[in-house]
């Protein structure tokens, strides 16, 4: 496994939020010194483990 097929392992798509949530994350990734992508990964992965540990 070559350097850029590790990079590779990551799949994109397109998500869609209204302004309001839109500016949320905005808003708390910066707090965080995030980018908005980091952020919401983030959020989806607490997200995720606790509902796999419940």
């Amino acid at each position: 496994m070559t350097k850029d097929d590790k990079k590779d392992n990551r799949k994109s798509f397109t998500l869609r939020l209204n302004a309001e949530l839109s500016k949320k994350v905005e808003r708390e990734a910066d707090s965080l010194g995030l980018t908005q992508n980091s952020y919401i990964t983030m959020v989806l992965h607490k997200v995720l483990r606790k509902e796999i540990s419940e």
